[in-house]
């Protein structure tokens, strides 16, 4: 019997009691925690993988301007104008190369599905209205931002608050200017001390182990050639950072007046940073001009530079010269009434013939659209329908401009990665193919419809000529009048330039 009641107290003893499961509970929550994190982290580099490759895809060219303005690391409250929606979202994640927090509008968080694909990029919600249960949620809001802040992260906001205007930028919010300085006066020794671009972002003074961070104000404008066209290009610029110094002082004195200060600063250096049109007349001026400025061989960062450098010019002759303007308007709709009449680029109407290089470039377009011709056809037939489907969600959902990109790209990032799937398994349960072979195929319709993207520009180019030469013979007259006129606009564009030049 004693021995029955050790043995029984022994395995009694052995049983785990409810202070041992608390502690081992305890104990295995962090790690499911971290794991979590992990599954998320992975989850959104795989997006953002995907997405930052879809821009590259869709983008000709993705131009950074003073790509060392931005910091490298630490915390950044990033404004920028807001031309494209969602669009904009991708340019800058992908031009920037840091994981950017985006505060948008709350309303945007709902389904369910939505809220997960924005929380999982990293979104904050902001409510506009001023009811009591909005200003809590957004002062959640902002104490989140201040924590993203003391790690070191960026925090990127829109303050227009809706996508519009392309070619200026709206009437700010408030809401940018008030978290940069609320985040500012909680160390405001920060301030008084410059950052340079690409050093880490230290919160107080040397040994002070204070645990706030002030972020750099950086103002940043997005300027797209042509928001609804694939393969267009699109021009980052990075503007210098914004010394709040000046404000926190007047902050004493007139704290309201001094948000609304800060926020008509911003505006202004957001108008600076894009090619900034408010006026009609000048916009459709413009319009007509900008496509000249793409034929000059000195292209790239200094293409926008140029087109606002004749933006401010006309503008001068619009209220100065107005009979001056009026002859450029009248030559630009002369030229768009003849280039469209021929149905030719603007490139195509400064091609000269009658040089060896053009010759050379035409026989190098003929060799690449022939012999490439069997691998461009198999890739068309492979992508023609994720892309037919694509075109028609874009074309039926994505109607607004400042839609339609993000409406392709993330149509795109829909309907590829399904066709791939669907030819993987295809090949492997069909056909009977192993996995490593139906990869490999996948590899190799991808290889070939990257490889359409450039046959089609060649093809087209090659048709351009073609089409000249056949127009050259039948209608000299409306070819030579669109060359002139081409050549004056040219001059007359040269001569602004020249004249706006400090």
């Amino acid at each position: 019997m004693r021995s029955a009641s050790a043995s029984g107290t022994r395995h009694e003893s052995s049983r785990p009691t409810g202070r041992d499961l608390g502690a081992r509970d305890a104990r295995t929550a962090p790690v499911a925690g971290r794991l979590l994190d992990g599954l998320v982290a992975l989850g959104f580099a795989g997006v953002t993988l995907m997405m930052r490759a879809a821009v590259r895809v869709y983008f000709r060219h993705l131009r950074v301007r003073h790509r060392e303005r931005f910091p490298r690391r630490g915390p950044v409250l990033l404004v920028a104008n807001h031309p494209a929606m969602w669009t904009d979202v991708l340019v800058l994640d992908v031009a920037l190369a840091r994981k950017l927090h985006f505060l948008a509008l709350g309303q945007l968080f709902k389904p369910f599905v939505r809220a997960f694909l924005l929380e999982l990029h990293g979104a904050l919600p902001v409510i506009p209205s001023p009811g009591e249960h909005d200003r809590t949620g957004n002062e959640d809001t902002f104490r989140r931002c201040r924590a993203l802040f003391d790690g070191g992260h960026v925090v990127a906001l829109f303050p227009e608050g809706v996508s519009e205007a392309d070619r200026t930028v709206l009437q700010l919010r408030t809401g940018a200017a008030r978290l940069a300085l609320a985040a500012a006066r909680r160390d405001p020794a920060q301030t008084s001390s410059p950052h340079r671009a690409g050093e880490p972002h230290s919160s107080g003074f040397a040994g002070s182990d204070a645990t706030a961070h002030v972020p750099v104000l950086v103002p940043t404008g997005i300027h797209y050639a042509d928001r609804t066209s694939f393969g267009s290009e699109v021009t980052v610029s990075v503007g210098e950072p914004v010394d709040l110094a000046p404000y926190l002082a007047q902050a004493e004195v007139d704290p309201e007046g001094v948000v609304h200060a800060l926020t008509g600063h911003l505006h202004q250096r957001l108008r600076s940073l894009i090619l900034d049109l408010p006026q009609p007349a000048l916009a459709a001026a413009i319009s007509q001009l900008e496509p000249l400025a793409r034929l000059s061989p000195r292209r790239g960062a200094r293409e926008l530079e140029s087109a606002q450098r004749v933006a401010a010019r006309l503008e001068q002759l619009r209220v100065q010269e107005p009979e001056r303007f009026a002859v450029i308007r009248r030559h630009g709709r002369a030229y768009a009434k003849a280039r469209g009449a021929l149905h030719l680029s603007d490139r195509a109407l400064s091609w000269d013939r009658r040089g060896r290089p053009w010759r050379q470039r035409t026989g190098t377009l003929t060799v690449l659209c022939v012999l490439g011709a069997p691998a461009a056809a198999v890739g068309a037939l492979l992508h023609a329908a994720p892309w037919a489907a694509g075109e028609w969600i874009a074309h039926h959902v994505g109607r607004d401009p400042a839609r339609f990109a993000f409406g392709r790209i993330i149509s795109g990032l829909v309907f590829f990665p399904l066709a791939y799937l669907v030819l993987v398994i295809v090949l492997t349960r069909i056909y009977g193919f192993p996995l490593w072979s139906a990869l490999a195929a996948v590899v190799l319709t991808v290889s070939l419809g990257l490889w359409m993207l450039p046959y089609v520009q060649w093809v087209h180019a090659l048709w351009e000529r073609a089409r000249l030469l056949g127009l050259e013979w039948r209608q000299p007259r409306l070819v030579r009048r669109a060359r002139a006129e081409q050549r004056l606009l040219l001059r007359l564009v040269a001569e602004a330039a020249a004249e706006a030049r400090p």
